[in-house]
């Protein structure tokens, strides 16, 4: 009887330890850090290393063009599909 009661508190640890043990591996103990508008190269790399993130960024032809520039690219529509035309 004793062995079958120290076999369920066992189980019963087990469970309870693979239940939240990986809860607690994934949680960050630092904040994120968000990305600005205005940050360089420099700071965006710094804050992908902080963040724990996987890619890499370099300079391109968004990143190159002036606040105007950006604020008329990212506020531009798509332009809408044509009509479709019954062909039957």
């Amino acid at each position: 009887m004793k062995k079958l009661m120290k076999f369920r508190l066992v189980l019963i640890a087990l469970y309870l330890l693979v239940l939240f043990l990986p809860g607690s591996a994934y949680s960050q103990s630092e904040e994120i850090e968000k990305f600005e508008s205005g940050d360089s190269i420099e700071k965006i790399r710094e804050k992908i290393e902080h963040n724990g993130y996987n890619f890499t960024v370099d300079h391109n032809r968004i990143y190159d063009m002036s606040p105007a520039m950006k604020e008329k690219f990212f506020t531009r529509r798509s332009t809408p599909s044509p009509p479709l035309t019954d062909t039957s």
